[in-house]
């Protein structure tokens, strides 16, 4: 066990760049304890499913991961998985086999099929069918308000959200209605951050609402947003390139409200913050952005 323990901890550094070097180490494995069939489900969907694309590769190995277990309250997290992977492989009867599992064991079932819902939107947000995750997305979500939450559902509310929004984000164009989805997806995103995740998942989540806002013409907020991310990272531990990111899209939403000197200084705070990044890629990365910086403005 500590074997395959030590795989799926590791994988995950690796996972986006190396998949089919984890799909076969994945599927090589020949069984896995209760214990780690959610982890184990988990990395094996969102690696071949997810970043590959090969959905019934996904749902055949989770299918044999799971062969002679039962869906309990500490495995359920791997058949609310599997359900994704059923659906996108257009296997109906295999889907709903999965969910009716997974609900009977859950200990709030309608939190446990709307986890399902957000979770398979935002699947189909990976294969880059973000307007089809939209109209799960939306029903969903007015459910969410209505039933006590769970850490799972929040968790599902705020990865659904943070990866719906940043598709239509990147969207050339959106239509209004699209727009008005993908600033409720971000609102959704940041609320759940805020109530189930850690203060980086809540400054990032701060930093896509405020891309949200300038996207949207609305400089004003976007600043006040970039503003409250610097805070909360100020407030806890050094982020030197998500720092610069703040401050570069501070200085684009300066720029929109006529205010030169105010962009000027964002601009020197991003690069004060540019030299403290460690990383080479990330340094590329923030490099690309000060230069496409013109785009935001």
């Amino acid at each position: 066990m500590g074997t395959l323990e030590n795989l799926l901890n590791d994988a995950w550094s690796y996972h986006d760049r190396e998949g089919e070097r984890l799909a076969g180490e994945l599927e090589a494995v020949i069984e896995a304890p209760p214990e780690l069939l959610a982890s184990f489900v988990h990395l094996g969907i969102h690696t071949i499913g997810d970043h590959m694309g090969d959905w019934p590769r996904a749902y055949a190995l989770g299918r044999r991961i799971l062969r002679g277990h039962e869906a309990s309250g500490q495995t359920v997290p791997a058949w609310e998985r599997l359900y994704v992977a059923a659906v996108l492989s257009a296997d109906g009867v295999g889907a709903a086999e999965l969910e009716l599992a997974a609900l009977y064991v859950a200990d709030s079932p309608v939190a446990s099929l709307l986890a399902m819902r957000l979770n398979l939107a935002e699947a189909l947000v990976s294969a880059g069918r973000a307007r089809e995750a939209g109209r799960i997305y939306r029903p969903a979500l007015g459910l969410v308000d209505r039933i006590a939450p769970t850490s799972a559902l929040d968790r599902a509310v705020a990865v659904a959200g943070n990866n719906l929004a940043w598709a239509l984000h990147d969207l050339s164009a959106r239509s209004p209605d699209e727009d008005a989805l993908m600033k409720r997806a971000a609102d959704a995103s940041l609320a759940a951050w805020r109530h189930c995740g850690s203060w980086i998942n809540e400054e990032l989540a701060l930093y896509l609402s405020a891309r949200v806002a300038h996207t949207q013409g609305d400089a004003a907020s976007a600043l006040d947003l970039a503003g409250a991310g610097l805070k909360v990272i100020a407030a806890n531990d050094r982020r030197p390139f998500d720092t610069a990111r703040l401050h570069l899209l501070r200085a684009a939403a300066l720029a929109a409200l006529n205010d030169p000197a105010g962009r000027a200084d964002a601009l020197s705070d991003a690069d004060a913050a540019g030299q403290q990044i460690a990383f080479e890629d990330l340094k590329e990365q923030y490099a690309a952005e000060r230069a496409q910086l013109g785009l935001l403005t």
